[in-house]
């Protein structure tokens, strides 16, 4: 009776040894910090959207042309961004497969 309680017990720890560890919790101070950090992103995001009118002094624009016109801003940077980019990399590109081509069409004339 005492050998089967024995293997018992050592069966149980072996399998209780193989759970995983629990993680710790977060400790308060890196709660907080990481509430100020996503805090701090919010409101720099949200900047552009209370600005005021600089000829008026007043926020007479709504929201909704604020944001559009950010977007407006943000998408002719992307584009030319793009344009300036991908221009000379097609020519890169361009050449390079060319040649790559070129040397696969000789190597197999030539065998």
């Amino acid at each position: 009776m005492n050998e089967q309680v024995k293997s018992i017990d050592v069966e149980e720890a072996n399998v209780l040894s193989a759970v995983p560890k629990k993680k710790k919790h977060m400790s308060i101070g890196k709660r907080i910090a990481a509430g100020l950090g996503v805090a701090a992103i919010a409101c720099s995001m949200a900047l552009p959207v209370f600005a005021t009118d600089p000829e008026t002094s007043e926020s007479s624009t709504t929201i909704n042309t604020v944001m559009s016109n950010s977007f407006d801003g943000l998408k002719d940077d992307l584009i030319g961004t793009a344009n300036a980019v991908m221009l000379p990399a097609l020519g890169v590109f361009g050449v390079t497969f060319c040649v790559k081509k070129g040397k696969k069409i000789f190597r197999t004339m030539s065998n």
